[in-house]
């Protein structure tokens, strides 16, 4: 449990860093900086995927992020989930690759998810909070959720397949 917390704190620490210049602001000062993307009559593993997203960065930093369902780029920060916005065919996984690979890219301010199919594309969505945002499923139960806790969240500008 201590390993766990030690865990949360990093987490926490990294997320509350000065914004460099290249770095993506999901949320500040208790308002929305970006606005999760989902294109036009989005897939359900995509529907859910955003509803996810959603509320573990409100329970990270109190701050609902808008849902945006019409596909089209969004005026600041978007978190594009599937094929909508700036998605170009260039950030999806590599055509050979396994069908369940999926990518993350940042560019241009933006975060976008992609996957050749809308199931890979939502394990991009739960790679990101895992892996970027430091949320936890340990049990398998509401209780065991776990997420750490900042006032801002700023993301790092990479990009990452897998």
């Amino acid at each position: 449990m201590r390993t766990l917390w030690v865990v949360v704190g990093i987490v926490v620490s990294a997320l509350a860093l000065p914004v460099r210049s290249a770095s993506v602001v999901l949320a500040s000062g208790g308002q929305p900086r970006a606005s999760i993307v989902l294109p036009a009559e989005a897939a359900e593993p995509l529907r859910t995927a955003a509803k996810d997203l959603q509320a573990y960065v409100r329970m990270i930093c109190e701050v609902e992020l808008p849902i945006v369902t019409d596909g089209r780029t969004v005026e600041g920060c978007g978190l594009y989930i599937g094929a909508c916005g700036p998605a170009q065919p260039a950030d999806l996984p590599e055509a050979g690759a396994n069908p369940e690979t999926a990518a993350l890219r940042v560019r241009d301010g933006n975060v976008l998810f992609a996957g050749r199919w809308p199931t890979p594309t939502a394990f991009a969505v739960y790679s990101f909070l895992e892996d970027t945002l430091g949320v936890r499923w340990l049990p398998p139960a509401p209780s065991g959720n776990t997420s750490p806790r900042a006032p801002r969240v700023t993301l790092p500008s990479r990009s990452r397949s897998g």
